[in-house]
């Protein structure tokens, strides 16, 4: 039971990432489903209208198909002016998607009850609209909500209005219609699950630098304008870190020992950032680490000190080159915001003032004056 719970705990956490992922253009695909939906809706609706006084007169339903294609016309010429919108929200899209779900559910309860001395049933049409509801685009949390109270609805109204016959041809119905929409919804977020970590892993690659394996710079400065964004008032720290005298490997020891140096720093940053910092590759020997928010000042610097005496253990290949780095840090004060651009410059400024100062070591900006390393 704990492996189905988690099971569907997984499946709803993977629609809530791809939609937040893919927002703007599910919404354009959504508006194009819901609009091919309506169509066929209005083409089904029309075809009744034409069908029932000739064939189910003596059933007294005529008005309900005949209202219900007034109403579907009025909704589509909606639907039809809205699919050519150029700015349309996703959250907009959901909704109207939701209401003409439910929309549709309501005239399919109606016609399967009413009248109810009638003995049609929903036998055909629960299951094809209640099917609707994975070409729409919810969260499973949504769609098996939506389909378990457009099932109940169902078999409720049959239980009042319906004699028993009929009531339990409806009852097969709308459980029918409830696994479908399931069975369905499972099929389509497998197939997004399935879509979604592919082109994650793609993307992946594309932020990965070739050499070192972590962030380039692209994807790192991407990340902390994203996050810098979203905490824009909380205290965080920008560390840039430089190799020092990294050309005297390269023209000593080789390329192949300094692209070793570099994975080796790569390596000896991401073990000491851990979980609590963002770690990249800006280019050359120079690297980044963003310390996440409410990271303690003292923290930060029991880490950077570890990186500074980490580099000394670094293989260069040659007892006479031991590896360096100085490493300017900005702390940005909680409750200030600070564009990524200024924070960048400052920890800049105080890695100029450490290297000034004779490397190996690493030093804070400081508004107006140098800070010791």
């Amino acid at each position: 039971m704990s492996s189905l719970f988690s099971g569907v705990a997984h499946i709803q956490d993977v629609s809530r990432e791809y939609l937040e992922a893919e927002s703007e253009s599910i919404a354009k695909q959504n508006q194009g489903v819901l609009c091919t939906i309506s169509v066929l809706y209005t083409a089904i609706l029309v075809a009744y209208n034409i069908i029932v006084p000739l064939k189910f007169a003596n059933w007294g339903i005529n008005f309900i198909y005949r209202d219900a294609l007034i109403v579907q016309i009025c909704v589509f010429i909606y639907i039809f002016f809205r699919h050519f919108k150029k700015e349309r929200s996703f959250k907009e899209v959901q909704v109207t998607c939701l209401i003409f779900q439910l929309y549709v559910m309501v005239f399919v309860i109606t016609i399967s009850v009413a009248p109810p001395w009638m003995p049609q049933s929903a036998i055909y049409f629960a299951p094809i609209m209640i099917g609707f509801i994975p070409s729409f685009i919810f969260t499973w949390n949504v769609t098996m909500i939506v389909t378990a109270l457009e099932s109940a609805a169902l078999i409720i109204a049959s239980y009042i209005f319906k004699s028993e016959e009929i009531f339990s041809i409806n009852l097969f119905a709308a459980l029918l219609a409830m696994f479908m929409g399931i069975y369905l919804s499972y099929l389509v977020y497998h197939f997004r699950n399935s879509t979604f970590v592919q082109a994650e892993l793609v993307k992946e690659m594309a932020r990965k630098d070739v050499l070192t394996q972590i962030y380039n710079r692209g994807a790192v400065e991407e990340k902390l304008l994203h996050y810098i964004k979203k905490h824009s008032r909380d205290r965080m720290t920008l560390c840039i870190v430089d190799v020092d005298d990294f050309k005297r490997v390269n023209d000593t020891m080789g390329h192949a020992a300094g692209d070793h140096v570099l994975k080796s720093v790569a390596i000896l940053l991401r073990n000491v950032g851990g979980d609590q910092a963002i770690v990249g590759r800006m280019g050359g020997d120079e690297f980044m680490m963003f310390f996440k928010k409410d990271v303690r000042r003292a923290d930060v610097e029991a880490c950077l000190d570890r990186v500074r005496e980490g580099m000394h253990g670094i293989v260069t290949g040659s007892p006479d080159i031991v590896v360096t780095t100085s490493i300017g840090a900005y702390e940005k004060p909680e409750g200030q915001e600070v564009a990524y651009e200024t924070m960048f410059q400052r920890a800049d400024e105080a890695l100029y003032i450490v290297k000034k100062k004779g490397k190996d070591s690493f030093g804070f900006y400081v508004e107006h004056s140098e800070e010791k390393g």
